[in-house]
């Protein structure tokens, strides 16, 4: 599985807060990419670093055109929203022991992962987008995958816990 996939909040909401945002031109947004904010043009983009702030996941797949006014929705990346994710599984396996750790998002636009080499119990500047709150979480269709987790925003435009 690539990219992510929102589940739910940590209330039990299951309705989504989500808003329509402008595409950086010419960018190429996969639905399940998570998005920040270009600051060079004040539109979004596909998150390429464990450093960039999330907005959120995109929920379609389509490109920003030249003139840069196509949009795409968003799945906001509020406090306590619940997204699946797969593991990279590149230099560590993801396991239990990284229920309460902070990770980064490795991969390009249609390939997003954790990047299961980069965690750790406190946040830093590479491992601060997501906090995994679940290792190999049930019910969801993929119960046999265990390098999927449950994970939670930690880095985000609407709560920066991120404190290097």
């Amino acid at each position: 599985m690539y990219g992510a996939k929102w589940i739910g909040n940590i209330a039990g909401g299951t309705a989504p807060m989500a808003k329509r945002f402008l595409i950086k031109a010419d960018e190429v947004i996969t639905k399940g990419d998570w998005l920040t904010v270009d600051d060079g043009t004040g539109k979004v983009s596909v998150v390429d670093a464990a450093t960039d702030p999330l907005l959120g996941m995109a929920n379609e797949t389509v490109t920003g055109n030249t003139g840069g006014t196509n949009k795409v929705e968003v799945l906001l990346a509020m406090p306590g929203t619940l997204f699946l994710m797969d593991n990279d599984n590149v230099g560590e396996t993801f396991a239990q022991d990284d229920v309460g750790e902070w990770h980064g998002i490795t991969g390009a636009t249609g390939a997003q992962q954790i990047d299961t080499n980069s965690d750790g119990a406190a946040p830093t500047s590479s491992k601060c987008q997501l906090i995994c709150l679940e290792y190999n979480p049930q019910g969801h269709s993929m119960d046999s995958d265990t390098s999927i987790g449950l994970y939670t925003p930690g880095y985000t435009y609407f709560s920066s816990a991120y404190m290097a």
